[in-house]
């Protein structure tokens, strides 16, 4: 049974270049600090963004750690090549340059070989090792040679949105912020206490749609369909970039019925299902939001197998479904080719 034509249309592609930062927050979610030293070659990175070609809906280059500016030759040789194969790119950033007499010369040097954008990001995890001035001074430093910024504020139970978007004073206009929840994964699990963690919805809505139009891969070459802090999950882990290319994997994962759901109903639409099994009660009250369901879920072996079985029921129930009731949207879990088959395993 075919099902419409809907494919996987990732547009930005995700590289963590290196697992070094020169801080250590408390809920970094890859656990970078300065004593790590791995880096990705240029080389490899090189060969990903040849292979982005393969995706035709992938549009720019996102450059993520650990901190990228930390190898600034690594960082303008991927923003080079990746601009001579027709892609723009961004990278994020703690700004910890921000207060450098030499940061906008570095950073006009950045934007000459492709850089469109920088995504700053801050939160009073952050501000334990850098001011709030230091990140005013990197996202007026960028704005002034002519760089798209965001900043991403990463919320506690506790943090003043209102207060960090206030002392951008008159750049507030020229700056877009991004708040998201920190969440339980990483080393926020053992070094954040539970109350500072932001928990407000007992069940969490929204698809998972945006978040999979960045397409991200790690320094082990695994390939996840989002760059969600709580997306880093072996159930979420598409396939290996060292056995077969971005391409092949994009293209499996049109089949992933797990994936498919996500992307349509997202994680809430499992959560019932989960509290009728949760004897133990295990499954927090309240989540911060669908990816901290999601990493929840998706974390526990137990619940990951229930909810691969209950994507694959809610699969089976569509394809009974007389055509005229066959998902309309233009989503994978309407362009699964085959209804019945098995869900594809990570390659």
């Amino acid at each position: 049974m075919t099902i419409g034509h809907a494919h996987a249309c990732p547009e930005v592609l995700g590289l963590l270049v290196t697992s070094k930062c020169n801080i250590t927050c408390r809920h970094c979610c890859n656990d970078s600090q300065p004593a790590n030293s791995e880096s990705a070659s240029f080389e490899r990175i090189s060969q990903l963004i040849d292979e982005a070609a393969e995706i035709p809906s992938i549009r720019e280059i996102g450059i993520s750690g650990g901190e990228p500016f930390l190898y600034l030759k690594l960082l303008k040789e991927i923003i080079s090549y990746a601009r001579t194969c027709g892609y723009t790119s961004s990278v994020t950033t703690n700004g910890f340059w921000g207060g450098s007499s030499g940061a906008g010369r570095q950073l006009d040097e950045l934007r000459e070989a492709g850089l469109g954008a920088i995504n700053i990001s801050t939160s009073p995890f952050h501000q334990e090792f850098l001011s709030l001035s230091r990140i005013l001074g990197a996202a007026k430093t960028a704005l002034s040679v002519g760089l798209k910024v965001t900043v991403n504020i990463v919320s506690t139970s506790t943090t003043a949105v209102d207060d960090v978007r206030h002392a951008f004073n008159d750049l507030g206009d020229r700056v877009r912020f991004v708040v998201m929840p920190c969440l339980p994964a990483g080393r926020a699990l053992t070094r954040v206490e539970q109350q500072e963690f932001p928990a407000e919805f007992t069940w969490p809505l929204g698809n998972c749609r945006e978040h999979f139009k960045k397409l991200a891969v790690d320094l082990s070459g695994d390939v996840y369909p989002c760059c969600s802090p709580g997306g880093f999950t072996e159930p979420l882990r598409m396939g290996s970039g060292h056995r077969s290319t971005l391409g092949e994997i994009v293209k499996a994962s049109d089949q992933n019925k797990l994936l498919a759901v996500l992307e349509s109903v997202g994680p809430g639409f499992f959560l019932p299902f989960l509290r009728q099994q949760d004897i133990d009660d295990e499954i927090p009250e309240r989540f911060s939001d669908q990816c901290h369901l999601c990493h929840f879920m998706l974390s526990s072996p137990k619940y990951a197998e229930m909810a691969a079985e209950w994507a694959d029921l809610l699969v089976s129930d569509l394809a009974a479904l007389p055509e005229s009731e066959w998902p309309a949207d233009n989503s994978r879990l309407a362009g699964l080719k085959e209804f019945g088959a098995q869900s594809v395993l990570p390659i």
